[in-house]
């Protein structure tokens, strides 16, 4: 029983010994293949590195034998500087150029001209007058004219041309020589006005108010003109009445109670003017009314002075 007992116990234990040699073998040739494997992938990175490295050395040589100075970045950005801050020196010398140059100087030396050559002109009057005094004393003698005379004469009708021109720009802008057309465009102008609240579909030039409207709208023109003038001269109380309905809009209460008091005083004039005609002329309705205004107003005064 004992050498049996003994024999199963050392049989489990020699078994483990195998197991495990066969195990730390199987364990030695993973790690043999791991190490190998990273050998490989390491001599891979290696050959991929000198590969691309002997790429960018292929690229460079390249570039510098087509341009030596292509990677010389700090001379590249010594001239954008130099570049750009000679810019800003050129800009900053043409604003001291322009600070310098005369403002009133160029106005006033072409009024020096203009005084010159009129000065000029009136001597020429005064020497022609002069010439006709001598020319019934030597006027059969022989005249000389020197080239620089001949020069001051062609420079001063060449100025007479200028003049010349400028007078019939200015007689052709003359808003006093075009008659009745001379605001028209303005007038006609005015309510069509963007600024006024126009539109520019409905905007007129002025430059347009010489052109003459249509019959049609020509006399329609006429016709209002003349039914409004005989209007306002047959009845002008309707036009007070709505110049006074519209102003009552924006009176105050206290306006419109004095308002209504002058109504009432004016109201009672007209009633009590055709009462004695025979006594005393009639007045006229402005007579009237300037009464109603000063009592009116002497009502208000002592009103005034009791509040």
């Amino acid at each position: 029983m004992a050498l049996s007992s003994v024999l199963v116990q050392e049989l489990p234990t020699g078994f483990n010994a195998f197991a495990t040699a066969a195990a730390a073998k199987a364990t030695g040739n993973k790690a043999d293949e791991d190490a190998k494997a990273a050998d490989r992938r390491r001599v891979g990175l290696e050959a991929a590195r000198s590969l691309q490295q002997s790429q960018v050395e292929r690229t460079r040589a390249q570039a510098l034998a087509d341009d030596p100075s292509v990677f010389d970045y700090d001379a590249v950005y010594d001239d954008m500087k130099s570049a750009r801050q000679s810019e800003v020196t050129k800009r900053a010398v043409q604003r001291e150029a322009e600070k310098k140059q005369p403002k009133y100087i160029g106005t006033l030396l072409a009024q020096a001209k203009i005084r010159e050559v009129e000065n000029e002109r009136i001597r020429e009057r005064r020497l022609l007058h002069e010439r006709k005094a001598d020319d019934a004393l030597y006027g059969d003698k022989e005249k000389l004219v020197s080239a620089s005379y001949k020069r001051k004469l062609q420079e001063m009708k060449r100025w007479d041309e200028e003049d010349a021109r400028l007078a019939n720009l200015e007689d052709r802008d003359d808003v006093t020589k075009q008659g009745e057309h001379a605001m028209a465009g303005f007038y006609a102008n005015l309510n069509k006005n963007i600024a006024m609240g126009g539109s520019t579909a409905n905007a007129r030039s002025a430059y347009t108010a010489k052109e003459e409207p249509q019959d049609g709208d020509r006399k329609e023109s006429t016709t209002g003109d003349a039914d409004e003038h005989s209007t306002a001269k047959s009845d002008p109380e309707p036009v007070a009445k709505k110049t006074r309905t519209s102003d009552q809009g924006q009176r105050s209460p206290a306006r419109e109670v004095e308002a209504h008091e002058f109504d009432a005083e004016k109201a009672e004039m007209a009633v009590q003017a055709p009462e004695n005609p025979e006594e005393e002329p009639k007045p006229s309705k402005e007579d009237a009314i300037a009464a109603a205004r000063a009592r009116f107003l002497a009502r208000k005064t002592q009103r005034k002075t009791a509040s």
